[in-house]
């Protein structure tokens, strides 16, 4: 990683930086199917009712979690129907 010496650019770079790594966080193994289990149960749903319907049960994943998930897999689901 490298970051350039322009102190202006450096924080612009490093705060871009940290956005990445904060909105990349990936699910749990167990997160994971509990995603992919209410996506096959709730076809209809759009990743933030899958979101909030996993918080109701007490599972902590964020509509950002759910994304980054399917993103890696190329699963494509779209983020509002």
């Amino acid at each position: 990683m490298y970051f350039s010496s322009n102190p202006d650019t450096y924080a612009r770079q490093r705060a871009a930086r940290l956005k990445m790594i904060r909105d990349s966080k990936m699910p749990s193994e167990m997160e994971a199917v509990l995603i992919l289990a209410e996506i096959i149960k709730h076809p209809g749903w759009d990743i933030d009712h899958i979101a909030a319907g996993l918080s109701r049960k007490k599972h902590p994943v964020t509509s950002q979690m759910i994304q980054n998930l399917l993103d890696a897999h190329e699963l494509g689901a779209k983020k509002k129907l």
